[in-house]
């Protein structure tokens, strides 16, 4: 099969898996037919400690056992890059040195020991009902001589990949209850998700912007997220939130 054709097979099958252990199976068949050693795709969050986040990675047990334990996706500078980028990436250690922080490189270069170096990274824009999940999907090749076939077989799983774990997570009902929000919070939060500015957010509810904003602010403390597209991930995977109205209408709701 074509690198192509193998992505297409695990589109496809991706829709249909009912557990996890099948859908790790598959992605690991697909990536060993492409020459990918290592995955890690979902949400930018602990590896060990997803909560109801989508996670799934084969990285070195050691090596994610470090990286929990120091909290490292706060810091970790492909994390960082894919919150913010729309196309894939590939990335190398060197490169990402030259710009990091001293915590930041210790970690690379850790890393870089464990064979997690030269990654092809896929940020994901997920549909989720009406709405968008932020996360990411890396995948570590054998060798440094692959095509870009290989690679674009690779970016045609990502998003399926991740899609295919939001809705597992979902059908085996392993999300857990989330902390507490006020009423106040969550209306902040709904006509955030709904494509709402803070001052619209503001003048709809009555209050100033700074209140809304403090508002925000409380829930991603509560939520224990650092942005506000990991503060809408974890919103909508909890179900304390949807997407249903249109920006535009908010003046006249």
């Amino acid at each position: 099969m074509t690198p192509l054709e193998i992505a297409a097979s695990f589109f496809e099958d991706a829709q249909r898996i009912q557990s996890f252990d099948a859908l790790n199976w598959k992605l690991q068949t697909a990536l060993d037919r492409l020459g990918f050693r290592y995955y890690a795709c979902g949400s930018h969050v602990d590896p060990l400690h997803p909560d109801a986040a989508p996670m799934m990675l084969n990285y070195p047990r050691e090596w994610v056992a470090t990286y929990s334990e120091r909290q490292l996706h706060r810091i970790d500078p492909v994390f960082l890059r894919a919150e913010f980028a729309f196309q894939p990436f590939h990335w190398r250690v060197e490169e990402f040195a030259r710009s990091a922080s001293r915590a930041q490189r210790r970690m690379l270069r850790e890393a870089h020991r464990f064979g997690l170096a030269r990654g092809f990274t896929i940020p994901v824009h997920a549909p989720v009902h009406a709405g968008w999940m932020r996360g990411s999907c890396t995948f570590i090749p054998e060798s440094h001589c692959m095509s870009s076939q290989h690679f674009m077989g690779a970016q045609l799983m990502a998003s399926a990949l991740f899609c295919a774990a939001v809705r597992l997570k979902r059908l085996n009902g392993v999300q857990r209850p989330g902390p507490h929000l006020t009423p106040r919070q969550l209306e902040c939060l709904q006509l955030l998700a709904d494509g709402a500015s803070e001052p619209e957010i503001a003048e709809h509810l009555g209050l100033s912007a700074n209140t809304v904003h403090r508002h925000l602010e409380e829930a991603k403390a509560r939520l224990n997220v650092d942005s506000r597209a990991q503060l809408l991930v974890q919103a909508l995977i909890r179900n304390l939130i949807s997407t249903h109205a249109e920006p535009g209408n908010l003046r006249h709701a």
